[in-house]
């Protein structure tokens, strides 16, 4: 599950966001509690303006890890941004969003 997440995280960087997107999910099939997995395609849904897609994977990955701290913070932005319904799509995560 880690290699699948790391090259998501790759392909973010590149900003291959479709690439990224099935790595991650890869990586939540091989481990459906994988909170990392989870918060990183949260953030990818943020980038890509998706934010209740956004809001549902964070959720799941403070479920699957409580005391995560990126995963608190990363669900704070989405709830934050979610309520900017006027925002346009692309806004970027925090940087320390994606592990």
């Amino acid at each position: 599950a880690w290699a699948s997440n790391n090259l998501g995280v790759s392909y973010i960087e590149r900003r291959q966001y479709a690439e990224a997107e099935i790595c991650f999910r890869r990586a939540i099939f091989k481990d459906p509690e994988f909170a990392t997995a989870y918060r990183n395609l949260g953030g990818l849904y943020l980038i890509r303006g998706q934010r209740e897609e956004a809001t549902r994977c964070l959720n799941r990955a403070l479920r699957a890890q409580p005391g995560a701290e990126t995963g608190r913070e990363g669900f704070v932005y989405a709830l934050a941004i979610s309520a900017q319904a006027a925002e346009p799509a692309g806004e970027r995560p925090p940087a320390n969003l994606f592990d």
